[in-house]
């Protein structure tokens, strides 16, 4: 994130994150890797997709979801909420809703709207919030709870701080404790953009994880379709005895990749 650079979006300063643009910065290098790929033609014998999914269980119309957005109540002005819009759309498009940092009191509101959520929960250095946060989302009907595992550095490369509530490192041993909080509900680890981690998912018992780059906030981070080549390469160590599903929110550059 650059604070000088002037952002093109509503709200206060900062609170939708605006990178250099520059070298560094890895939404350039993933814009260009997506814009380099091109669909390989296959069409004898090729029928109408229907584009219904199963994810966690459940029967989808599409495997393009909402992403996980946090904090978009606090951008419009006239009492207007897009956290519950975007629910209301999840709902009527029946595709999977996910949520980021909210307040519980606001989750519950989410929630309220009835899409099928998934809340990613910030990785707190204090545990306990992160521990109450999965037990109210179960109890507000989430399909799956996880963690944000790569929002774990700020820009100055220490324990980020969000809204003024201190992130912390994320472990082996954590996972396993969130995964077994989450009891029978799958737990995600949102933000898994190399082969170690997802292996460390796998073990953790983690039901899915999610090939993301939050908001790309790690200077020269690789692009996540481009990770997923290397994901399929080393499918049979991750996947082996595990229902562990991969979760892309670019389901269409996954398509081009995985296929």
């Amino acid at each position: 994130m650059n604070d000088n650079v002037k952002s093109p979006w509503p709200g206060p300063a900062g609170m939708i994150p605006v990178t250099s643009g520059k070298a560094d910065d890895a939404n350039v290098f993933n814009r260009n890797y997506l814009d380099s790929i091109h669909v390989e033609m296959r069409v004898i014998d090729a029928v109408e997709p229907t584009l219904k999914t199963v994810i966690f269980g459940e029967e989808f119309d599409s495997p393009i979801m909402m992403p996980a957005f946090s904090h978009l109540n606090k951008v419009l002005k006239d009492g207007k909420k897009p956290m519950l819009e975007y629910a209301r759309a999840a709902k009527k498009l029946n595709t999977v809703n996910w949520v980021g940092m909210e307040p519980n009191e606001e989750y519950a509101e989410i929630a309220a709207e009835g899409a099928r959520t998934v809340r990613i929960i910030k990785p707190f250095a204090d545990h306990n919030i992160i521990l109450d946060e999965i037990q109210f989302a179960i109890k507000h009907g989430a399909i799956a709870v996880g963690v944000d595992i790569d929002h774990v550095p700020g820009t100055d490369g220490r324990y980020d701080v969000v809204d003024g509530i201190p992130l912390g490192p994320v472990t082996l041993s954590d996972l396993k404790e969130y995964v077994k909080a989450a009891g029978n509900v799958p737990f995600v680890a949102k933000g898994v953009l190399s082969v170690q981690d997802a292996l460390k998912c796998k073990e953790a018992g983690c039901a899915a994880i999610l090939v993301s780059h939050h908001h790309g906030r790690i200077p020269f981070g690789v692009a996540p379709v481009r990770f997923c080549l290397r994901l399929r390469q080393h499918w049979r160590e991750v996947a082996s005895q595990s229902s562990l599903t991969v979760v892309l929110i670019q389901a269409t550059m996954l398509i081009k990749h995985l296929h």
